[in-house]
């Protein structure tokens, strides 16, 4: 029903049939020795591991909903096997310092215009603890109510995050 989706599942098609070398192949030959060796066909074609997961997170999509829709018996389901978490990476946080931040917010926006915007969004996401730039997009007026803001995270749903402004500006 989203676009976005769609184009992702069609995407996630045609790499897997490419790999498959276009051949037809039934929802029960694909196992969890086939979805390794497509592991290692996505890390041939310059896929780390975040690419992987999510490569086999939409193709598991598509076999979920064959099992949902009777089209395969759930006996044949891969990922009961193929574990997609075994594909988490840990993630290097960069940090920086108050003195870089200070650089940033004591840029002159007279001598580099182009960058005025970015560096309103970023002080502004600094100040509110890490805002995402989609949370900040989507901010509405009436997130803010005297001294306070909050908004609902969009990639979570159910994390209601509060900022009081005058713990930001002390």
């Amino acid at each position: 029903k989203k676009e976005g989706h769609v184009k992702t599942l069609k995407e996630t098609k045609n790499y897997f049939f490419k790999f498959c070398k276009n051949k037809k192949i039934m929802f029960k030959e694909v196992n969890a020795a086939l979805l390794d060796k497509y592991e290692v066909y996505l890390r041939e074609n310059n896929n780390a591991n975040g690419g992987v997961a999510f490569k086999m997170r939409e193709l598991r999509v598509v076999c979920n909903k064959a099992i949902k829709k009777g089209i395969v018996s759930e006996k044949y389901y891969p990922f009961s096997s193929y574990k997609i978490s075994k594909l988490k990476s840990k993630t290097i946080k960069v940090v920086l310092t108050r003195e870089e931040v200070k650089l940033i917010q004591d840029l002159d926006e007279s001598v580099y215009p182009q960058l005025a915007e970015a560096k309103r969004m970023f002080m502004f996401s600094y100040y509110c603890r890490g805002v995402n730039f989609i949370d900040m997009a989507l901010l509405k007026w009436s997130n803010i109510s005297g001294s306070k803001m909050r908004y609902i995270r969009s990639k979570t749903k159910v994390c209601l995050i509060f900022i009081y402004w005058s713990q930001l500006f002390k």
